[in-house]
């Protein structure tokens, strides 16, 4: 009587999945090791840019309170998101060690995408502060005129500020959070590819079709009718 092995009747994962579990992206040891080293890189630069910021901001000027320490308010919230985000996403690695995964690769490409255009949104009103520019523009949109305290009209020179060490360094950590981000954002778009590519192969694992082997008394039955 001729039989077929399950094998035959059954289609193989393409790869093992690690830990014992099914997986539509592959695991790879170096990039898994690689996004949480970047995802504790991030958290540190983001907790020190909170506390940067925070003195930054206890900065007074003398022209209605708009000069370089205004710029903390394009950073602040945004080293506040990362930290969270940050903390949350090692708390997932945590959890799941076993299976090496963090979050679904659709959350962080949204989450690392907006952290990267935040935090570039950030940079740029840092540098447009450091410059007078953005500071000489709300002067003169929310004022007709402005006098400076000798009643002369405030000039870009009046509000251009040279950035102290505390404001460059704030700036540094912010570019290199937006960097992290943006590595992380590039390799999540890589691994959602992965997965969707492979939806349409997982959804035949594990399927098989009945197929009628007659035997030798199967044969002598038909004989005889």
């Amino acid at each position: 009587m001729p039989s077929l092995s399950v094998n035959s009747l059954t289609r193989q994962p393409e790869y093992t999945p690690h830990g014992g579990e099914d997986r539509l992206v592959p695991y790879s040891p170096r990039w898994y090791l690689t996004k949480v080293v970047l995802r504790y890189m991030s958290l540190l630069l983001a907790s020190t840019l909170v506390v940067t910021s925070v003195i930054n901001s206890r900065q007074v000027d003398q022209h209605f309170t708009i000069d370089w320490s205004m710029a903390w308010k394009g950073t602040l919230p945004i080293a506040v998101l990362v930290a969270l985000y940050d903390y949350a996403e090692l708390i997932v690695f945590r959890m799941r060690r076993r299976a090496r995964r963090g979050m679904h690769p659709s959350v962080t490409v949204a989450a690392d995408l907006s952290i990267w255009i935040l935090g570039s949104v950030g940079l740029a009103i840092n540098v447009l502060h450091a410059d007078g520019v953005l500071a000489l523009l709300i002067l003169h949109t929310k004022f007709t005129y402005v006098l400076d305290s000798d009643g002369t009209d405030i000039s870009y020179e009046d509000v251009k500020v040279v950035p102290t060490a505390l404001d460059t360094t704030a700036d540094l950590l912010l570019l290199f959070i937006v960097i992290i981000h943006f590595v992380l954002f590039v390799r999540a778009c890589v691994e959602t590819k992965q997965k969707n590519d492979a939806r349409p192969s997982a959804r035949g694992r594990g399927s098989f079709i009945y197929v009628h082997i007659p035997s030798h008394g199967d044969e002598a039955d038909d004989s005889d009718n």
